[in-house]
């Protein structure tokens, strides 16, 4: 046992963790191509990133300090005990039916806690450099704008609703978060670039940037969901203030001046493309069904009778609110064991056990499925981690303006904000992987 112990903290997991995050795009290629073309059930991505959280959580048990270990180990005995319950109440309430798909589920879902826990006492002692998240945007980005120009690439939306091109990938909600949370990396390595050291490094690296942030754009408009183009939108006008702000502070006047001209002129051949792009046709359809509605509720404002009228909530959120309003009907009519534990991933319809329909609200998916205990258990450890960084912020005022904390903050912010627009950030193993090292970072920077 000693000698396993030596071994593993003689183990570099710095190389270890960016050959994974560096490989995270063929990963989710080679799940996509599988689940596809050999069987929806073969998710060879959840392997390998179970066998990479299971790696981690015992590193972080043998190397961090006995404080934290054991604190470690009483969330983990918390955790385990309430996942037995969890499933003592789905064999009550549906049997054995689908079982391996709801051990599956709540892996899933609880992945991000477990790595986050994990990677605090490692993070400490290590950096990981923006650049190696940017080859991981690189290669979603180019395999989308490769196979969309091939005329290989899978459609965004399965069932042919609405255009838009996904690579090769699966799950465009999820591409699409990934990039929401990686751009703000990718910016700020551009806006921190002074172009002073003209050596071959330094043009190969801005040259490869700009190839990445051309592929970043092309797939946020490609992809035809709303959240990689929205995240792009943000990202840029934050971007925009950060140039200000360094601009009023006095530093680097006329570099960021040219800057903030990119900026404007990135924004212009954006608004002059868009029309010609999946998002902006998809867009289109939503803007004309908010006028469609806000017409309709002009017109019979002054009637006694109103016919049922489309909500905008629903148009804005694809739906989720209705999905929303099915799941809260069940869960209400559940039992108060169900209420705390959480009413599963299973549902009956039609005489027949089948896979409950998600929301999408990452918030309200976890509450109904795992109950309030299970709430309270996961976002727990995400709440300490966020009140200690807003702890260390006002510690310490004056890091506030620094370029890589105030996009270290917005790229937290975009993917708490995208939890509860669209989902696919807590329960979705290939993207939290990348909040997860953007808090251990932004602490790291805050503490040092």
């Amino acid at each position: 046992m000693n000698q396993i112990t030596n071994t593993l903290k003689n183990i570099n997991f710095k190389k270890i963790l960016i050959i994974y995050i560096i490989f995270q795009p063929i990963i989710d290629l080679l799940t996509s191509l599988c689940v596809r073309f050999i069987s929806p059930s073969f998710t060879l991505g959840i392997f390998i990133r179970g066998l990479f959280l299971i790696f981690t959580l015992i590193y972080s048990l043998i190397i961090s300090e006995k404080k934290w270990r054991k604190r470690i180990l009483i969330y983990f005995s918390i955790l385990i005990i309430y996942i037995i319950l969890f499933f003592i109440n789905a064999f009550l309430n549906t049997g054995f039916s689908l079982m391996l798909y709801q051990l599956k589920t709540i892996f899933k879902i609880f992945y991000f806690v477990v790595l986050l826990i994990s990677l605090v006492p490692i993070m400490k002692n290590i950096d990981i450099n923006n650049k190696y998240l940017i080859y991981s945007l690189f290669g979603y980005t180019s395999v989308i704008f490769l196979t969309t120009i091939c005329g290989i690439a899978f459609n965004s939306y399965a069932d042919g609703s609405a255009p838009g091109k996904n690579g090769l990938f699966y799950a465009a909600n999820e591409i699409g978060t990934i990039l929401c949370i990686l751009m703000p990396f990718l910016l700020l390595n551009l806006i921190n670039n002074k172009f002073i050291n003209n050596n071959k490094k330094n043009m190969y690296n801005t040259t490869f940037e700009i190839i990445t942030l051309i592929f970043v754009v092309f797939s946020s408009l490609w992809m035809g969901t709303k959240v990689p183009f929205i995240g792009l939108i943000l990202s840029l006008i934050v971007a925009f203030f950060i140039c200000v702000i360094n601009i009023i502070k006095k530093e680097d006047i006329k570099l960021y001046f040219c800057k903030i001209v990119a900026i404007i002129l990135l924004g212009l051949i954006i608004a002059g493309t868009i029309r010609y792009s999946p998002i902006g046709h998809n867009l289109g359809i939503s803007i004309d069904k908010l006028n469609k509605i806000s017409n309709s509720y002009n017109e019979l404002n002054n009637t006694i009778e109103k016919p049922d009228i489309p909500k905008a909530e629903s148009v804005v959120l694809s739906n989720r609110d209705l999905f929303y309003d099915n799941t809260l009907k069940e869960y209400k009519s559940s039992s108060i064991v169900s209420k705390l534990i959480g009413i599963g991933f299973l549902q009956s319809q039609n005489d027949q056990i089948v896979p409950r329909k998600n929301i999408e609200i990452d918030y309200f998916d976890i509450l109904f499925s795992n109950g309030i205990i299970g709430f309270i258990i996961y976002f727990t450890p995400i709440a300490i981690a966020l009140f200690y960084i807003v702890k260390l912020i006002l510690d310490k005022k004056y890091m506030i303006f620094e370029n890589n904390i105030i996009f270290y903050m917005y790229s937290i912010f975009i993917v708490l904000a995208i939890a509860r627009l669209a989902g696919h950030m807590f329960t979705a193993p290939a993207v939290n992987i990348y909040l997860a090292i953007t808090i251990n970072k932004l602490i790291s920077v805050l503490k040092d």
